[in-house]
């Protein structure tokens, strides 16, 4: 998994399409969303039944993948379903991953895909995220995912090679948790221990080597 971080002062924002809302994601919508979840995915890629899908929605929302940002996490709607989501934490609690908002989830109906919507949502979610004060936005991609990467790259998404080497040994009595997740073919969500890393701006400039253009589940 490659973790990916987006200057967030620079990005489009594309229109949306006719018959088409977007809006910030709520409590209210576990159900709807548990549900896009399960049918985004191929059988037993994320969730093996519908409940478990609606249970890992619900515990994103409760913080088990970092504290949930109903803010920045934008759902489009089309005739009163939610088709695409994206779900992001106020930070990650994975190893090596920055001290920035954290896009754990990105997801589309499969009838929906090919459409813009991720694209449309990423600027959505980095809008949002760059009004609240933040300057950076992180999310974690296989490396073999060609076209999310591709996706990604073109909304500015860079790698980060502080984010992408072995984590060093924390000092005495520095934080931990033991948040875990299953890694998915095109989720940012995975297993893992938390470690507290060095915040964005501790990061050399060489280091902010950080890519554009990259698509989850949908293609631009």
């Amino acid at each position: 998994m490659l973790t990916l971080v987006a200057d967030l002062r620079s990005h489009s924002h594309p229109a949306i399409p006719p018959g088409f809302q977007v809006r910030a994601c709520t409590r209210a919508d576990r159900d709807p969303l548990g549900h896009l979840y399960f049918e985004a995915y191929k059988p037993g890629d994320a969730c093996e039944k519908l409940t478990e899908a609606i249970d890992d929605i619900e515990a994103s929302f409760n913080g088990d993948y970092g504290e949930f940002w109903f803010e920045a996490s934008p759902v489009v709607e089309h005739d009163g379903w939610i088709v695409p989501a994206n779900m992001t934490t106020r930070r990650a609690p994975w190893d090596n991953t920055p001290d920035a908002p954290f896009i754990i989830e990105l997801f589309t109906a499969r009838r929906y895909r090919r459409r813009g919507l991720a694209r449309l949502l990423l600027n959505e979610c980095m809008a949002t995220l760059l009004e609240s004060g933040a300057t950076a936005v992180a999310l974690r991609v296989g490396a073999d995912n060609a076209a999310a990467r591709s996706l990604y790259e073109s909304l500015g998404f860079r790698e980060g090679p502080a984010y992408n080497s072995p984590v060093p040994s924390l000092p005495a009595g520095s934080s931990t948790s033991n948040v875990t997740r299953t890694v998915h073919h095109t989720s940012s969500r995975r297993t893992s221990s938390s470690t507290t890393v060095p915040p964005i701006d501790a990061v050399s400039p060489d280091q902010r080597n950080w890519m554009v253009d990259g698509c989850p589940i949908d293609s631009p």
